[in-house]
């Protein structure tokens, strides 16, 4: 399989295992729901602090490209109310994710420059 796929899929299991088990979650639940080994998981993210960041710009990225994409909507109002409840809808994934990498002055760059 693809690795960028791989990637993907991990990224995507990880942003759901955290946002349902907050800091309980693992790094085996994250392979098992992406249909990876553990291993495959390590390769792309070494630490889980590695994959919660990852995850968390992921989130800012998504975000960022679907505002941009109703920015282009026709009425504003509509595409406001639409990215308002997006934000609101991921927005406990987003706090969570963002408490597991630890205060704010320890935030990795990478998640606070995509914040």
């Amino acid at each position: 399989m693809d690795a960028r796929l791989n990637r993907e899929r991990i990224l995507a299991a990880a942003e759901e295992v955290f946002g349902e088990l907050g800091a309980q979650a693992s790094t085996e639940e994250v392979a098992r729901r992406a249909g990876v080994g553990v291993a495959t998981v390590f390769r792309h993210f070494p630490t889980k602090t590695d994959l919660v960041e990852a995850t968390l710009v992921r989130h800012f990225d998504d975000l960022v490209a679907h505002a941009r994409t109703l920015a282009a909507a026709p009425a504003p109002g509509p595409a406001l109310g639409d990215l308002v409840t997006a934000m609101v809808e991921r927005g406990a994934t987003k706090v969570t994710l963002a408490n597991l990498l630890g205060a704010t002055d320890q935030v990795p760059s990478g998640a606070a420059d995509a914040a």
